[in-house]
């Protein structure tokens, strides 16, 4: 079995049960150093995957009108501090309500989560160019499965029972943070529409 092949069989099964995922993901044994280089990484192949997609779907008139497509340096700065900014949003808030999650353990269930996500977008490049409308709902699949996999991987993080409780905590950190972002890119004439 490739490396490739192991990581979809980890990411198929973190999507069956997210709870046993995060616990994997959780016992890896990494310094802090390499959970951020990870994060890195993961937050600039997520970038590039998606300045494809807008490229790609700009070139096929999919867009809708006014959307100016990001340069893939800005992409990358944006994915990066949206994902900077999870890890402290999902570590802070949590303890703050009496989680016990780490920072460390933090850093790399957000990696892993984009990491999936990543593999959502790369269909989502191959769909546009054969199913358009195949695209969009799988883009939005990809939002229903961000919200789920943060809710879930958030709670088993912090040792919180209650799902709902954590749902609706990420629900308006997340609103929070898009508008706090979107605001700080705006000033500059940026859009981070395909990265929040």
């Amino acid at each position: 079995m490739t490396a490739v092949t192991r990581l979809v069989q980890a990411a198929l099964d973190t999507l069956r049960n997210p709870r046993e995922g995060a616990r994997k993901v959780m016992a890896l044994d990494l310094p802090r150093r390499a959970r951020w280089d990870i994060l890195m990484l993961i937050a600039i192949v997520s970038a590039g995957f998606a300045y494809l997609s807008f490229a790609l779907n700009a070139r096929l008139g999919n867009l809708v009108p006014g959307t100016e497509l990001m340069s893939p340096f800005m992409m990358a700065v944006a994915q990066i501090l949206v994902l900077w900014m999870m890890v402290y949003a999902i570590y802070l808030v949590g303890r703050a309500m009496g989680g016990t999650g780490s920072l460390d353990d933090t850093i790399l269930l957000v990696a892993w989560m984009q990491g999936i996500l990543i593999g959502l977008q790369v269909l989502q490049i191959i769909a546009a160019l054969v199913f358009p409308l195949a695209s969009v709902l799988l883009g939005f699949a990809g939002f229903i499965i961000l919200f789920w996999l943060l809710t879930v991987f958030t709670a088993e993080l912090h040792g919180f029972r209650s799902t709902a409780a954590v749902f609706f905590s990420v629900l308006i950190v997340m609103v929070v943070l898009s508008t706090i972002l979107r605001a700080v890119f705006s000033m500059f004439g940026y859009s981070i529409v395909g990265v929040i």
